[in-house]
């Protein structure tokens, strides 16, 4: 008898198999990121994958377009009186006008909230590589068009998820799903329909999405209309040599910039191919380019038209100022990203300080606790930065002020009790900070640190305390006028402010107030490390508990760097020199004359004897 493999169930080696993820939960109940499961136990995971995975190849292959119906943007006849959209009357209405889209339908599945739906639409499998990057245009296309289709009659399809990779609700989950017909999964992949190419001729007609291709666009200097106006002069300035009987014309990249106000990686790209009214060749970098162009009575009009009207000025009309954070809306959390990105890549700011300077703003997007575009910010970032690096610092300055400086939420100006110097006749760090950007200076960054077991964050090589009950947590630290203020990370309240040490490296700028006595766990923490440089050798063991002794919390940092000379030399070097040095310069100093052999400690009465270390 023929076993049939379960569907979703555990496969063989080297075979595809669908990816499972599973939601945790904090215990607040907030829902947090997604671990992956085991494909054994996904039949009932919260999530599925569009793609099959291929663990001996390594490749994802797409095998249906997934389309997010969120009850909060459908209309309310598709949605009852709780509020959860109701499936049969979004099938009935495709059953009546749309049947050669509702044929290829295998699965509807209610969403994690319990309102939604995710639906999904069988394509014949499609392998996401290189080859087949043609095909993967024509399945975005088909997925945008669709999109474009539902939400004309209101189902309330979110327009952002319109990626082929991307994790959904589960179909098969037996508790999720209101609609499941595996046999048009299994036909369209046994008989390989062209469900792409066939949707996007029935669609066609409707007008959905409508795109035209470069090569179809006439009468236009250049398919981007933000470039077209500054390549009309361009197109004038060679119009005016041909009109002088000069057929071609050499330029270098410079001179063209200075001509068109375009950025240099835009130029170069431009004539390495260009468009048909262009001839370029290359002369060499101290000739530059050849250029002459190609005559016509509409690029003619069209240029004149451009320079002429300044409501072609598309520098204003087309791009708009990047919003604040506080009114983005549902479903464009991910563009809002995107482009507060560029902005800053534009501006030249560094990919790190990026990531700090938009994780401080992502806090006061709306509903950022469940959006997984926010979580997922630091791989968004990290793309667009990798992508173009010649882009980098090509608009000094055209990212806002108030994106690349954060406000806090609710910022508390620090009192003199709280640590500051702030006196009646000097007014607060906000009002400096406000006049500084009216005069045109530059901010600094707020940078992230982590807060160590010593109750102390490092910042330019030297440490700052803080409370314990910060202690594993992360804040930001603001230096400004001489000051080094810091917030908490989350809610932006702030904490401290130390006066900052700027002429030492490895220094402890203290409160009283903030290093007491040791506490059971940390007590606990430093039994245990001296327990192990005891094992090290007794010498190192008892150099431990005088640091210890000594520093008391500050003495982590020297235990640190203890650990690191151990694993650098021999635990019996370590161990000879401990017993006659006081601190870790002392030791590494000699570590540094036992190991030259020229070390002789009664000609070196300052170092202490071990009989004084262990008395």
């Amino acid at each position: 008898m023929q076993k049939f493999r379960r569907l979703g169930s555990q496969p063989k080696a080297g075979r595809s198999h669908y990816q499972f993820k599973n939601w945790t939960w904090d215990k607040f109940g907030n829902r947090q990121a997604a671990v992956s499961v085991r494909p054994l136990r996904g039949d009932y995971a919260d999530l599925v994958n569009t793609c099959y995975f291929n663990p001996s190849k390594g490749t994802n292959t797409l095998y249906c377009l997934a389309f997010d119906l969120d009850a909060h943007r459908a209309k309310a006849e598709w949605k009852t009186k709780k509020g959860k959209l109701k499936w049969h009357k979004i099938k009935k209405l495709l059953s009546e006008k749309h049947p050669e889209i509702l044929q290829y339908v295998f699965s509807a599945v209610t969403s994690t909230g319990g309102n939604g739906l995710a639906l999904y639409l069988a394509i014949r499998p499609l392998e996401l590589c290189d080859k087949t990057r043609k095909a993967q245009y024509a399945a975005k296309a088909l997925l945008e068009k669709l999109l474009v289709l539902f939400n004309q009659y209101g189902f309330g399809a979110d327009p952002s998820a319109i990626g082929l990779k991307r994790d959904f609700c589960n179909w098969l989950n037996p508790h999720k799903s209101v609609y499941s017909n595996p046999f048009v999964l299994k036909s369209v992949q046994s008989d390989k329909t062209p469900v792409v190419k066939t949707l996007l001729t029935y669609l066609k007609p409707l007008g959905l999405a409508e795109y035209v291709k470069k090569s179809q666009r006439t009468g236009l200097l250049y398919p981007d209309l933000r470039a077209e106006r500054k390549l009309a002069s361009l197109y004038t300035f060679l119009h005016e040599k041909w009109l002088d009987n000069e057929k071609s014309v050499g330029m270098t990249v410079s001179s063209i910039r200075s001509l068109t106000s375009l950025s240099r990686p835009f130029v170069e790209k431009f004539l390495k191919s260009p468009p048909n009214w262009l001839l370029t060749e290359y002369q060499g970098r101290t000739e530059g380019w050849s250029l002459a162009v190609n005559l016509s009575t509409d690029l003619t009009n069209r240029s004149h038209e451009l320079l002429n009207n300044k409501a072609y000025d598309t520098g204003q009309n087309l791009t708009k100022p990047l919003i604040r954070p506080e009114q983005v809306e549902d479903g464009n959390r991910n563009h809002w990203l995107t482009q507060a990105s560029l902005l800053l890549k534009h501006s030249g700011i560094k990919e790190d300080q990026a990531v700090q300077i938009i994780q401080q703003h992502i806090s006061s997007i709306p509903g950022h606790e469940e959006s997984q575009n926010c979580k997922a910010f630091k791989g968004l970032i990290r793309n667009i930065y990798s992508r173009y690096q010649d882009l980098f610092a090509i608009k000094p300055g055209c990212a806002p002020k108030w994106l690349v400086i954060p406000t806090p939420a609710n910022p508390v100006i620090p009192n003199a009790a709280e640590g500051s110097q702030l006196t009646k006749g000097t007014s607060s760090p906000n009002t400096q900070m406000q006049t500084f950007l009216k005069k045109g200076g530059k901010p600094p960054a707020p940078v992230l640190r982590k807060v160590s077991r010593d109750q102390c964050f490092t910042f330019k090589k030297n440490y700052y305390s803080l409370p314990r009950s910060y202690v594993g947590k992360q804040v930001l630290a603001f230096p400004w006028e001489g000051q080094l203020r810091v917030y908490d990370e989350h809610s932006k309240k702030h904490i401290y402010t130390h006066q900052m040490l700027t002429q030492s490296k490895g220094k402890y700028q203290t409160d009283p107030r903030h290093i007491g006595t040791f506490g059971s766990l940390e007590r606990q923490y430093f039994t245990n490390l001296v327990e192990q440089f005891h094992s090290d050798g007794d010498a190192i063991g008892l150099f431990a508990e005088s640091l210890v002794a000594r520093y008391q919390l500050f003495s982590l940092r020297r235990l640190w760097a203890l650990r690191g000379l151990i694993n650098q030399n021999s635990r019996d070097l370590v161990n000879q020199a401990a017993a006659y040095s006081r601190n870790i310069r002392d030791l590494s100093n000699n570590l540094r004359f036992i190991s030259k052999g020229d070390l002789n400690y009664d000609s070196r009465p300052q170092r202490l004897s071990k009989a004084v270390l262990s008395g």
